[in-house]
């Protein structure tokens, strides 16, 4: 420990806590836990800001590591920010008559490295994970190594650079030659000239004419015995799934296995072809589908549907089949906000503004607007937000109508729902307030946006641009009510 006496630093703190590591000495405080950090009292700390902030104490303080805490944070202006910064920091010591320490450079060696045999040059990839298989870290991925041993520094940071609590870890390493491309034979656009018996052109969707799709050229490919099968994700016109000879002729072929949807990646097993490909069109959007071709009968079933959902994400990166087993490897994207809640748990027609059902398509491919749809899509529990072309969907909500000063939206649940927060878009520099409120649970149902005793507000109201606001502890309800109120909250307003 060095005893400390002051401290400098540019940050955007307004109020800040200032807290001493007093944990084992045999370890390092970024490793600490919380309770191994001690506030330093108030009176025991001077702050003033002149070029920076300047922080002395009143006593010097001998500590292994401090840190700075702080939730309330401002920009030149005064304006609250929602991240914390130091952009740098020095500390000081009283050297009294002592001299000038030369300047001593930090460890350069990593906390902990991981030694592992390496049979032939080739790739390698090293993870981490701790004691209940979940990954931690993916330390070198597809590495370029030499044979003998390979040594990996681990940081004891995980993939998002934070680092990585106190307990059990274990690494896995694997290595392969890498892998080789081959050409083999080209499949199109010598049609005529390679496989003269066939035609260029299509003879029928399930016939040895022509070849794949025409908005999408060929993207996954597998083989089983003397078939080699190709696929196209997206097919209007064409086939996406055909059956080749060995010699890349084409045999017979599927025109899609659903809208728009033909083969993205594809895996074998015998006479199971499994082709797999994600919704991009009418009810199928965002619906990840694995279906089963039987090449013997020519015909295909739905094996895998399904879509992401507040509980699981999909999305599949790759598949293989063999010995009547299908694998699958998923990584479903990471978002950093998670729903707490889907589309199927929203009870529409309690739901404000109330929009009508949508209609029947008067001609064939027509874009049918979808209010009730786009109504759950912008409070972003289903798809994406619509309005992607002018005239295919709302692109913001109506409040209820009327000439009063105050108005509603309001999102109702066929059951409760655990809330903790919402992230809320909230308008700056208008006439108008923005609430979100919760209906309780005693309350009547369907709710009544109007009953005021029926809601609890949110504890924590937006206000910036994009903002959180913080629900009620515990906070399970059937409908939250966003009320937009034009002057002020006081009920004698509302009798004027």
């Amino acid at each position: 420990p060095v005893p400390l006496v002051g401290i400098w630093t540019e940050d955007n703190f307004s109020a800040f806590r200032l807290d001493a590591y007093r944990g084992p000495d045999t370890m390092t405080p970024l490793l600490a836990t919380e309770k191994e950090w001690k506030p330093l009292p108030k009176d025991a700390v001077e702050s003033y800001l002149r070029n920076g902030r300047w922080v002395s104490l009143s006593e010097p303080l001998a500590a292994r590591g401090i840190r700075f805490y702080t939730d309330k944070v401002v920009d030149p202006h005064g304006k609250r920010l929602q991240a914390a910064e130091i952009a740098a920091m020095l500390v000081f010591t009283d050297l009294g008559d002592a001299p000038v320490p030369p300047p001593v450079e930090g460890p350069t060696a990593a906390p902990y490295v991981i030694r592992t045999p390496v049979e032939s040059d080739g790739l390698l990839t090293v993870v981490i994970n701790d004691a209940k298989g979940r990954r931690v870290r993916n330390l070198l991925a597809r590495a370029d190594v030499v044979a003998g041993e390979f040594s990996a520094a681990w940081d004891l940071r995980d993939d998002a650079g934070t680092y990585v609590a106190p307990g059990a870890y274990h690494w896995q390493s694997l290595s392969h030659p890498g892998l080789r491309l081959r050409y083999e034979f080209t499949v199109y656009p010598n049609v005529s000239q390679l496989h003269p018996e066939n035609t260029a052109w299509l003879n029928g969707m399930s016939g040895s004419g022509g070849w794949l799709a025409d908005h999408s050229p060929p993207y996954g490919v597998c083989a089983a015995g003397d078939r080699v099968y190709v696929g196209a994700p997206c097919p209007e016109a064409g086939v996406g799934f055909a059956a080749c000879d060995v010699s890349g002729r084409k045999l017979w072929g599927i025109h899609g296995f659903g809208p728009f949807s033909g083969a993205r990646r594809m895996a074998a097993d015998g006479d199971r072809v499994f082709v797999e490909n994600m919704g991009i069109a009418y009810d199928d959007v965002g619906i990840e589908h694995v279906w089963m071709v039987d090449a013997e009968t020519q015909k295909y079933t739905d094996v895998v549907a399904r879509r992401s959902d507040e509980r699981r994400k999909v999305g599949v990166v790759g598949m293989a089949a063999g010995g009547g087993r299908l694998y699958l490897a998923i990584r479903a994207e990471d978002r950093w906000l998670v729903n707490a809640t889907g589309d199927a748990a929203v009870d529409i027609l309690n739901c404000l503004p109330a929009y009508k059902e949508q209609r029947p398509p008067k001609r064939p491919y027509e874009i049918v607007p979808n209010p009730r749809d786009d109504f759950i899509r912008l409070f972003r529990l289903k798809g994406v937000p619509p309005g992607y072309a002018q005239g295919h969907g709302l692109t913001w909500l109506e409040s209820t109508r009327g000439p009063q000063r105050r108005q509603h939206i309001m999102l109702a649940f066929n059951a409760p729902v655990q809330v903790g927060s919402c992230v809320v878009p909230v308008p700056q520099d208008v006439p108008y307030t923005v609430r979100l409120s919760a209906l309780k649970p005693d309350a009547a149902y369907p709710p009544n946006p109007n009953r005021r005793e029926d809601w609890v507000d949110f504890e924590r109201q937006a206000e910036l641009p994009w903002d959180i606001a913080a629900a009620p502890p515990n906070c399970a309800t059937r409908a939250l009510l966003v009320t937009f109120t034009k002057g002020g909250e006081d009920e004698l307003t509302d009798l004027l």
